[in-house]
């Protein structure tokens, strides 16, 4: 499906208007514009109160607690009150992200939410240590006696890469495939600009879609102990249909691999930043839980959420009516002073922190949390264990979107 020049019109004039109303000091319009430190706009987003209408159109909030009863709020919804997806985008991409409500948001939950549960994934942590030991192993290796790799390119990225193919079950050629096609999708998270960059991300989406469709027909004939296999004998109850495996699939490649790598690289680098914080946990790697759960905090990996209002709601003295969007800046409450004191500050020793809204909250909550958890915390208890003497060798490189916090490339030294 290319975009028509209509569609392109109507990008490039709200593209001018979102720049027009950040000129006029609007702090989510500026956000939208991709800044490298979208922090100062969350804090400017503030000083409008907790809750404010943007001159953009939606509501934003960067409050924690506001944005957390919202979250747990069903009287938010992810599409508007006509069942239709919140946000006009072209891209097919949207039928494989779950945006669904009660009640087949109920249903589907009920039936995937066992194959992505935490004791899942702590079972196959020896598995996800000994790959990032081999990634490692090889990173080193090319890194020659400079001692330099890139802990995103070289670690991050393709153990995200390599899990998810485990937990699909993926195996031999068809692996490589999906995983330089789930690389290409992931871009979506970064918009697009053009046509054919839209069209270049229609081509990856219909790609993935169809490996995802040849995925579920050989584990229809071979099934294994893999998530999809799972998925495929909720199906054969009919319970699940081919298209919502499909979804599920879609949402883990993409999300799995994208977010939960940019989780280990902000740990990284927010440790590296902070050398007082890298020590402690040279000194104490039991506090890799901990660590990942600051940087959930402190610098996550996505950063804005979107909600519709389904009935007529007042929040902080400001009346949303049904339709309205609101938007919740998950960088900015996770950073709020009314619930963690400096908020500016990383720090792993926080002392009885609220939960970061990262992973969202209610019945949205993220299907992944789990499996983001523990490769982030595996990763970072590798890492830390096997080079406490690793240091920053180079400027990095943040990958430019609204919504996404990441880094593309993360270059690091043991020398």
């Amino acid at each position: 499906m290319a975009i028509s020049v209509e569609q392109e019109q109507e990008q490039v004039e709200l593209a001018v208007f979102i720049w027009q109303m950040s000129t006029l000091g609007d702090p989510y319009a500026q956000v939208l514009l991709r800044q490298m430190n979208p922090y100062r706009f969350f804090e400017k987003a503030r000083e409008h109160g907790p809750i404010h209408r943007s001159r953009v159109g939606p509501w934003v909030t960067p409050d924690y607690r506001i944005s957390r009863s919202i979250l747990r709020d069903t009287r938010f919804g992810t599409r508007d009150v006509n069942g239709e997806r919140t946000i006009a985008q072209f891209t097919s991409v949207d039928d494989s992200f779950l945006k669904l409500d009660p009640p087949d948001h109920t249903r589907l939950r009920r039936l995937v939410t066992p194959y992505f549960g935490a004791r899942r994934f702590q079972a196959g942590r020896p598995q996800t240590e000994a790959l990032c030991q081999e990634l490692l192993d090889r990173a080193l290796e090319r890194a020659g006696a400079e001692g330099r790799f890139d802990v995103v390119t070289d670690y991050a990225r393709p153990l995200m890469s390599e899990l998810v193919c485990d937990v699909f079950g993926v195996r031999g050629d068809f692996r490589d495939r999906f995983a330089s096609c789930s690389a290409r999708v992931g871009r979506v998270f970064e918009g697009y600009s053009s046509p054919e960059q839209f069209q270049e991300l229609e081509d990856a989406v219909a790609e993935l879609k169809g490996l995802l469709r040849e995925l579920v027909e050989i584990r229809a004939q071979e099934p294994g102990q893999d998530v999809v296999s799972g998925l495929l004998r909720a199906h054969g109850e009919e319970r699940l249909t081919v298209d919502e495996v499909i979804g599920v699939c879609s949402l883990l490649s993409i999300a799995g691999t994208e977010s939960t790598s940019h989780l280990i690289g902000n740990a990284v680098h927010a440790l590296l930043e902070n050398r007082e914080q890298w020590q402690l946990l040279c000194d104490d790697i039991e506090l890799t839980p901990r660590a990942v759960e600051e940087t959930l905090r402190y610098d996550p990996p996505n950063h804005l959420i979107s909600r519709v209002a389904h009935a007529e709601v007042e929040l902080a003295g400001q009346r949303i009516a049904v339709g309205d969007t609101v938007v919740i800046m998950t960088g900015g409450a996770n950073r709020d002073p009314q619930v963690y004191p400096e908020p500016g500050r990383f720090d792993i020793l926080r002392e009885d922190p609220a939960e970061p809204l990262t992973f969202s909250a209610g019945i949205h909550f993220c299907l992944g949390a789990a499996l983001a958890r523990t490769a982030a915390e595996t990763a970072l208890r590798v890492l830390v264990d096997r080079l406490p003497e690793l240091r920053p060798s180079g400027p990095v490189r943040r990958r430019r979107s609204p919504s996404v916090r990441g880094l593309e490339s993360l270059p690091v030294t043991v020398r």
